[in-house]
């Protein structure tokens, strides 16, 4: 039997991220002060009921008082589909673990089994006589348990949709929520009588009750290892409980209205809680102490809950809102306060060190960026500024005030060296010309004028709109410059002609901010109606391209980054939002700012963002480096997820894509673009020094790559190969080419060891098509995954023995290769390849090239031990091991675990499952596709734990092996 795999022939022998109050680091919670990521979902002007991730954490599911299910993509916020639960009137919500199906529990009295894929119900299971207000599935979707109104309690076997047994009367009135041991053998309901009572799943009999809060309990869960129980109530506290000696252990108290929801981190070690006092609080529960605590959330808070990572957390709201918090790496950089009033104008100095403000407290503030502290005050007297620009050299700076004058001021003395006066009425906004001595203006009174600089005087002006013009901006080239109104239009005009090139409209309200590409004939609006508008203004141009939507109140600035690609914009809903400038698909929130975003400014270099709030600060946020590649790569992993499109959602996106516009061919690589050095007048006044850009050496490393591979031939240019992918991945470690480079000198070194590391990390990386041409990315990642799926597969050696690869090798001769039988019993951790492709130097390619098996085995495992509870990268000078270092032999053992009869949702052909020795982090893996896994660890005290639970404690001894089989896993 021949495969087909690109680069090889192989021969099958059959032998037979406001401010922020949660920082993660390995699962241990901190309270800091940090931005982190947040979507923030509109559901409708009723109560969210409940929201859920899927299994995979890649789609969010919602349940709206409308009763209609949503599904949505959990990265960009972005709507999937929607369906309506109908005359069910689904009040209650669950996800299945193992496959791509809802259950609701509804105000008819029903279940209802979704299909999220179709949008229908295939199953009801009908056996209560209330509204079925909770639901609680097992780790492995199996058994479910529903509570209601009226009081009683249905176990339901999911494997055939029949009722297995109902305790009546379970509580005096309605049951609030249950939820069922990890054990699988017990249940516990807790409800508006106040108590708290434990279950046989098996016989229905309750075993243990719980009385000591003193209201309605509105949610029980277990501790993920199924020794704590911890309750919520109306008497606003929450307890942990040591249920088997039936006793609380602590008492939380810290909200201050009725604890609306509570979720266990994965960890077991902390919980999260939420309140209709609209907060969200977490807690340490072994001192039973908060660490932190999230009051900005908007509106009383419904539910809570981590996904399955523990990375983040959702929650609704009583507004209509689903808000998302990832607790991962953090863009803030810092807070700069002194104000007094809320911030109308900022800029940056053209070399980025300093940022200047104003605001209406009448005074313009010069803060240090690296020191981020203030470093000097200018007061404005009457001049109340609108906006603020920096001159070419920064020698001086302009200002447009409300008293109608343009000012001039000095940046060394603070002192106004001219006012410019003609306008009749408040001055909005003011720009410089890139390259000459001339400014721009606009104001209320309709008009712009252009204004001479050497003599200070006013060369040209027009009143063109019908209402007052709110912005003006110049091109980066000088060549055209465009006006917003409060008329709702744009006008784009000729320098220096002043003629009317273009007119756009299709704002609804007024137009608030707008900005020019640096490296197209694109402009991007901003606007009171809450939207931005991406347009194309080349001469033949002057249509809209985009119409983003997505922010919930006024937004008040936009802003391209430095190449170009993406758009920043911020909005009085208090976030910041990155878009992708070619297909206007929103890419990232940083939100987290606890007051409403006025102004914004994007230092030269675009490594860093400033927003002004109407809380009287300055927030720096860093620019997240490799946005684009990032997008893609995650929405390669949406397309791949378990909730498939419809073919009128593919028609949808197929149409989205083919109206761009043909503005999109004046955006060019900024490889393709020469790097120039300028010399700022700037550093005489502040010392400046130079910022290397750290983008534009990633895209030239990139550029030079490609040349490589665009060469083919792989033997000749092995050493130059290897070098360039390094260079690469040192500030690029997620760039697949480079480990496709690596993969093609694997291939004709005949590597085997090599080709299973970098098959492994494969999976998590990410194709940057805008930067390689030697080959599509489908062709790459169809490489990879044929190593991985018709090579690698360790269900392959189950139906075969042993495979055999015929191998080309450089010399010219094709060598029969046995893959080694211990690869296929070797694993890398989900947790290790992701650090890897997310940390720079986070380990070295070259440590584990020419290796004997035996010595890359030590080695792995020797680096997953040291490495995976770091994230600090090998510093830059680190030398390769090579292949005379002799690793320390890691004693190991055999882990078979079969799942082939275990009780699993659907058609799953995989299962997840981690592993944990001892203390250590939590380690990812799957089976194979036949539900099996001989997987060779380190010896040492493990637990298994599949789903949320934790299903079995072994010891795995050197040169032995442990039997796991389910379907109890004992």
């Amino acid at each position: 039997m021949y495969v087909s795999l690109p680069g090889v022939t192989a021969k099958f022998v059959f032998v037979f991220c406001w401010v922020v109050i949660f920082n993660w680091s390995m699962g241990i919670a901190q309270a800091a002060d940090e931005y982190i990521i947040q979507q923030i979902l509109k559901l409708g002007k009723k109560s969210a009921y409940d929201a859920v991730f899927s299994p995979d954490n890649r789609f969010i599911i919602t349940l709206s008082g409308t009763h209609k299910l949503e599904v949505w993509n959990s990265r960009t916020g972005t709507p999937f589909k929607a369906f309506s639960t109908g005359k069910h009137k689904a009040i209650s919500l669950i996800s299945h673990p193992q496959d791509s199906v809802l259950i609701t529990g509804g105000n008819d009295n029903t279940i209802h089994v979704w299909d999220v894929n179709r949008g229908t119900s295939t199953n009801v299971m009908r056996g209560h006589v209330g509204s079925v207000s909770t639901l609680a599935i097992n780790y492995d979707g199996s058994v479910l348990v529903s509570g209601s109104e009226d009081g009683a309690i249905l176990v339901w076997d999911l494997t055939n949709f029949a009722l297995r047994s109902t305790i009546q009367k379970a509580h005096l009135g309605i049951v609030h929520s249950v939820d069922i041991h990890p054990s699988g053998k017990l249940m516990v309901s807790g409800g508006k009588d106040r108590k708290i009572r434990i279950w046989s799943l098996e016989t229905g009999k309750m075993i243990i009750e719980l009385r000591e809060h003193a209201g309605e309990i509105t949610k029980v869960a277990f501790q993920s290892n199924g020794r704590i129980l911890a309750s919520a109530s109306q008497d606003k506290t929450i307890k942990l409980w040591d249920w088997k000696e039936r006793y609380a252990e602590h008492t939380l108290s810290g909200h201050d209205n009725v604890v609306t929801g509570l979720d266990f981190h994965p960890d077991g070690i902390h919980l999260v809680s939420s309140s209709k006092d609209e907060s969200i609080q977490l807690w340490d529960i072994e001192k039973g102490e908060m660490l932190s605590a999230l009051k900005s959330v908007d509106g009383a808070v419904e539910s809570i809950h981590f996904d399955n990572s523990g990375k983040r957390v959702i929650a609704t709201t009583a507004k209509g809102l689903v808000q998302l918090w990832e607790l991962g790496p953090s863009s803030f950089l810092g807070a700069l306060t002194g104000h007094k009033r809320f911030i109308t104008a900022l800029d940056f100095t053209k070399n980025g060190k300093y940022l200047l403000s104003a605001a209406l407290d009448k005074t313009i503030k010069v803060w240090s960026i690296d020191q981020k502290q203030l470093a000097i005050t200018f007061p404005t007297a009457n001049h109340r500024v609108q906006d603020l620009r920096m001159s070419r050299d920064s020698r001086s700076f302009a200002t447009a005030g409300a008293d109608s004058l343009v000012g001039i001021w000095d940046t060394q003395s603070g002192q106004r060296i001219a006012s410019l006066e003609k306008h009749q009425g408040k001055v909005n906004s003011i720009d410089y010309h890139p390259t000459q001595e001339v400014l721009v203006s606009a104001g209320s009174d309709r008009q712009w004028i252009l204004w001479d600089l050497q003599k200070n005087q006013s060369t040209q002006s027009n009143k063109a709109h019908k209402d007052q013009v709110t912005i003006v901006r110049f091109s980066p080239d000088g060549n055209y410059f465009a006006t917003g109104s409060a008329d709702r239009s744009i006008q784009v005009w000729s320098y220096p002609q002043g003629q009317l090139v273009h007119t756009l409209t299709g704002h609804r309200k007024s137009v608030s901010d707008l900005t020019i590409s640096p490296v197209a004939p694109i402009l991007a609006s901003a606007s009171a109606d809450e939207t931005i508008k991406i347009w194309d203004i080349s001469p033949e141009g002057g249509k809209k391209i985009h119409d983003l939507k997505g922010h919930g109140f006024i937004v008040t600035g936009v802003s391209f980054s430095k190449d170009g690609k993406v758009l920043i914009s911020v909005s009085r809903d208090k976030t910041a939002r990155l878009w992708d400038v070619k297909t206007g698909k929103l890419i990232k929130i940083l939100s987290g700012e606890r007051h409403p975003i006025s102004k914004m400014a994007i230092r030269t270099d675009g490594t860093l963002i400033a927003v002004g709030t109407l809380g009287n600060e300055v927030i720096l946020l860093g620019y997240p480096l490799n946005i684009i590649e990032v997008s893609k790569s995650q929405q390669s992993m949406t397309n791949k997820g378990n909730f498939a499109q419809s073919g009128q959602q593919q028609d949808q996106a197929a149409a989205q894509r083919a109206a761009i516009s043909d503005a999109e061919a004046y955006i060019v690589d900024q490889s393709d673009l020469e790097e120039t050095v300028e010399e700022y007048v700037e550093e005489q006044i502040y010392q400046i020094t130079q910022t290397e850009d750290l983008t534009k050496i990633r895209e030239m490393r990139q550029q030079s790559l490609d040349v490589v591979l665009n060469k083919g031939k792989v033997c000749e240019n092995v050493s130059e190969l290897q070098e360039k992918a390094i260079d690469v991945l040192q500030l690029a470690p997620h760039d697949l080419a480079a480990y496709h480079a690596f993969l093609k000198v694997a291939i004709a070194q005949q590597d085997m060891n090599m080709i299973f590391l970098l098959t492994k990390i494969g999976q998590f990386a990410s194709f940057a098509t805008n930067r390689y041409t030697y080959a599509l990315s489908i062709d790459v990642e169809n490489n990879f995954r044929s190593w991985k799926e018709q090579v690698l597969e360790q269900s392959q050696i189950r139906r075969q023995d042993t495979i055999v690869l015929a191998l080309k090798s450089c010399l010219g001769s094709t060598k029969q290769v046995r893959i080694p039988e211990i690869l296929y019993y070797l694993d890398i951790p989900e947790e290790f390849l992701k650090k890897i492709v997310t940390i720079p130097r986070f380990i070295d390619l070259r440590d584990f090239q020419g290796l004997r098996t035996e010595e890359f085995k030590n080695r792995l495992f020797g680096q997953i031990l040291e490495r995976l509870g770091t994230s600090t990268p090998y510093p830059e000078n680190r030398s390769p091991l090579g292949n005379n270092f002799i690793s320390p032999p890691v004693p190991s053992g055999q882990v078979v675990l079969n799942l082939e009869q275990t009780q699993l949702w659907g058609s799953a052909k995989q299962v997840r499952f981690q592993l944990r020795e001892r203390n250590n982090p939590w380690q990812t893996y799957n089976t194979a596709m036949d539900k099996r896994k001989n997987l060779l660890l380190p010896a040492g005290q493990y637990y298994l734990k599949i789903g949320k639970s934790i299903r079995r404690a072994f010891v795995l001894n050197a040169n032995q092996s442990v039997q796991i089989k389910g379907p109890d896993l004992q």
